[in-house]
């Protein structure tokens, strides 16, 4: 999923979490769970990025996804 970066936060497990905010139109917030630190921590508020995870549904109005990854972006002319 591509986005801008709402927030970023730490679960009280110490798992670093990056929100999406949809924004308008009724639309809640995707958080994607990290099991480490490493890249997600280097990840600012309104950056866009392109994350991936599994989705474990739906929690406190928020969809998640587990076990995240950041998938790196191509450059313009097809290189990362």
């Amino acid at each position: 999923m591509k986005g801008r970066i709402g927030r970023t936060a730490a679960l009280p497990d110490g798992r670093p979490m990056i929100l999406f905010h949809a924004g308008g139109h009724g639309a809640g917030t995707v958080g994607f769970v990290f099991e480490h630190r490493g890249e997600a921590a280097k990840m600012k508020k309104g950056r866009t990025a392109l994350l991936g995870g599994e989705c474990a549904g739906l929690r406190n109005g928020m969809v998640v996804f587990e076990d995240s990854f950041i998938v790196p972006e191509k450059k313009k002319n097809g290189k990362k």
